[in-house]
Formats: structure tokens, sequence, C-alpha cells
């Protein structure tokens, strides 16, 4: 399932399984991050670039984990990933591994303007 859900020039960095339980009864789900982006499997439910992405939060503690990604954008609506500590370090190499792949990604130019006396 992840060799098909890869792009061909993609290489998977990191991977962490988000329970069932955890879920509220749905289907578990494995958080992917690539060298291009972030997205799960077996379904879609998130699949970003990671260009989309302006920040990203990490807690991993007894009581609260999770992983938020914060989006570019205004009104644009943050994605926050709950897990069991257990898997924190699965999540953590998925936070390090967008982390670093998001480190060599070219910035977005802004837009020139053109003063009205040129």
């Amino acid at each position: 399932a992840l060799a098909d859900a890869l792009r061909s020039h993609e290489t998977a960095h990191a991977w962490a399984l988000q329970p069932a339980w955890q879920r509220q009864g749905r289907t578990p789900r494995v958080l992917v991050v690539s060298s291009e982006r972030i997205f799960t499997l077996p379904n879609a439910e998130i699949d970003l670039p990671l260009t989309a992405l302006a920040a990203l939060d990490y807690t991993g503690s007894i009581l609260e984990s999770h992983l938020t990604l914060h989006l570019h954008g205004e009104g644009e609506n943050d994605i926050r990933i709950d897990f069991p500590y257990p898997a924190k370090h699965a999540f953590l190499a998925c936070l390090e591994a967008a982390w670093r792949n998001m480190a060599v990604l070219p910035l977005k130019q802004p837009a020139v303007v053109q003063s009205a006396a040129a």
C-alpha cells in the first residue's frame, strides 16, 4: 500500500500508526512523511504538499499527545492528529522528517509590486 501511494520520484522518510481507538472507532490510519508531502493511508484524509505547511507543533505527554499541522493562508484550519503516548517516538520521527524536508524546499517568492512611477 505504501509503495503504491508514493509517486515515482518520492521517498518515504517516516511513518506512524494512529490506532482505531484513538480515532473514536474509525479505521486506523498511517501518517506518512515523504520527500514532498505528508499524507495518510489507507485513504487520503490528509494529503498535503510540505510547501502548504507554515509550521508544525508536537506535544508528547501522558495526558495529551498530538501533532498539529499549521497551514499557510488566511482562514485555513490547522490539522491536529492525536496519538497515544506510546507512539510518541514514531510521531516525533514524522515531525523531524517533515522539518528536514521542509528545510530544503525552495521558498515561494512574493509577487513583485510595480511602482506607479516606473
